[in-house]
Formats: structure tokens, C-alpha cells, sequence
């Protein structure tokens, strides 16, 4: 990444999704309050969400839990960050519309 990009963040905490800039892994990490990130899943236009990769094992009944159902059938612990992909690997705003992505998200409660 050499520039600033559009993504969205998932906090399963505030239950918000929010338009946030990235430059670089840094700020992925940094936004997703996390060491390490993983790729949970990538959509048909080529939107990667990242994930803590230690989302489950870090405390997560304090990191929240959300669900995209439409796209990954497991649960996602943690914060998550939506970016847009160029077919090459680099990253760009996101091709999915932030509205339509919040509809996609389920919070799911702790028990």
C-alpha cells in the first residue's frame, strides 16, 4: 500500500461499522487493536476482511463477536476490517458500498 484507502471497521463492542483510512499493515493492526491479522475471507469482488488471528484466544468476550453469515459461516471474534483488493494483492477502497457491508454484519451475543 502507497496511499491512503477507504475501509470499514467493524466494532462488535459499539455493535458500529465505521469508514476509516488505511496506508499500511500498521494501521491495520492498529485498528483492529491486534499484533497479528489474518484474512478471514475474501468477497466476489475482491473485498478481503481482516481479522485479529488471535481474535479467539485474546480475551475475547471483551473484543465482541459479529457474523457475516452471507459470506463466512463462522463466527468472527474480535474487531474486523473490510479493505478493497486489486488483482494484483495491493489494496484500494472497498468496491462494496458501506451500507450494503452493515447490512451483511449480525452482532451475536456473549453468553
Amino acid at each position: 500500500m502507497d496511499k491512503k484507502h477507504k475501509a470499514y471497521l467493524v466494532d462488535p463492542v459499539s455493535e458500529l461499522i465505521s469508514l476509516v483510512d488505511v496506508e499500511d499493515y500498521k494501521d491495520i493492526n492498529d485498528h483492529l487493536l491486534c499484533d497479528i491479522f489474518t484474512t478471514a475471507f475474501r468477497l466476489d469482488c475482491g473485498d478481503v476482511l481482516y481479522v485479529d488471528d488471535m481474535g479467539m484466544l485474546n480475551d475475547a468476550p471483551n473484543k465482541g463477536i459479529f457474523a457475516i453469515p452471507k459470506a463466512y459461516s463462522n463466527p468472527l471474534f474480535g474487531r474486523g476490517l473490510l479493505v478493497g483488493s486489486t488483482p494484483d494483492g495491493g489494496s484500494k477502497d472497498p468496491e462494496t458500498e458501506l451500507i450494503d457491508f452493515a447490512m451483511m454484519v449480525k452482532w451475536l451475543a456473549i453468553s
